[in-house]
């Protein structure tokens, strides 16, 4: 069967990673000698996240769960990568989620491997990584072909630089943590002053429940309370809301992917630009913090009633 791909994203390639592990002996046999473990593969996590404070901890691509033979269990995070850019302390974060999940699992040790295309792991961003496995290396070792389809375009793909660094959205991002460190210190709110690219215009605020944020989406000028990977419970949130009493208002769910989101469009004349000047929109700033702070209340008044287990899972 010839398989033709219209693009690749980073989501197929831990999807194809993930069917190969379960599927392939000879891939699971790849990643233990890398780590130097043996043992046999138990479980499989797609996209974990353990956002005690939304931005700090960040998400794992795929963890493998494996069992030894002295019925000890370990993990394996696997950062997948095709062609963006490495996040500020990325390899780093993966050590604050470590310890995390060896508690809940009854985990005794973890790795951290790099799975990338081989020209990006000849990048200089790549070399916080000890540990590293090339997308060529599992193709020869797939049994699905629509797999290595996957995974051989990957390598395809035309590989980034070094992150652009947008000195204007830098800028405005130091001047809102130091305003919000001042005069907002009771938001969870990121203190990291790192150089910010293009694209970081979406500021996330943590909440008392685990999984759930506030993100004021400045491109959209939207605030959203997002429930992350809870789209297909849209009716069960909707049901906690009315029975709390928590009321809405002109705000609306919608689905964000997996996610829902108890969404709010704010007036034209609130919206932020990350491009221009702080001191210039710090009208609108108090305007966009008044909204998360409604939201970041209705996440408490959730996280204080019987419903707050929901979201401990």
């Amino acid at each position: 069967m010839d398989f033709e791909l219209a693009y690749i994203a980073e989501r197929d390639t831990d999807f194809a990673l993930m069917r190969e592990a379960s599927l392939s002996k000879e891939v699971q046999n790849l990643f233990l000698r890398k780590v130097g473990e043996s043992g046999t593969l138990v479980k499989i996590i797609h996209s974990l996240t353990q956002e005690e404070e939304p931005g700090k901890v960040g998400e794992s691509d795929v963890v493998l769960i494996f069992e030894r033979p002295d019925k000890s269990r370990f993990a394996i995070f696997i950062e997948d990568k095709i062609a963006a850019s490495a996040q500020p302390r990325q390899r780093e974060r993966y050590e604050l989620r470590a310890p995390k999940l060896e508690t809940e699992l009854g985990l005794k040790g973890h790795h951290v491997v790099l799975f990338a295309p081989k020209k990006y792991l000849d990048k200089e961003t790549s070399q916080d990584y000890k540990l590293q496995i090339s997308h060529e290396s599992v193709v020869d070792l797939c049994v699905d072909e629509l797999d290595k389809k996957v995974l051989s375009d990957s390598c395809k793909v035309k590989q980034h630089g070094k992150t652009q660094i947008d000195y204007q959205i830098t800028d405005f991002w130091n001047h809102l943590i130091d305003y919000i460190g001042d005069y907002h210190v009771d938001l969870a709110f990121t203190k990291d002053k790192v150089d910010r690219g293009p694209n970081s215009y979406w500021p996330e605020f943590g909440t008392s429940l685990k999984g759930v944020a506030v993100v004021y989406k400045s491109d959209q000028n939207v605030v959203d309370l997002t429930f992350n990977k809870m789209a297909t419970k849209r009716i069960n949130i909707i049901t906690i809301f009315e029975t709390i009493g928590i009321d809405p208002g002109d705000r609306y769910f919608t689905d964000v992917g997996e996610s829902l989101a108890l969404r709010k469009n704010l007036l034209g004349d609130a919206k932020i630009d990350f491009r221009k000047p702080f001191d210039a929109q710090k009208d609108n700033v108090d305007k966009v913090i008044d909204e998360v702070r409604k939201m970041v209340e209705m996440a408490r008044k959730i996280g204080n009633s019987k419903y707050s287990s929901i979201f401990a899972q």
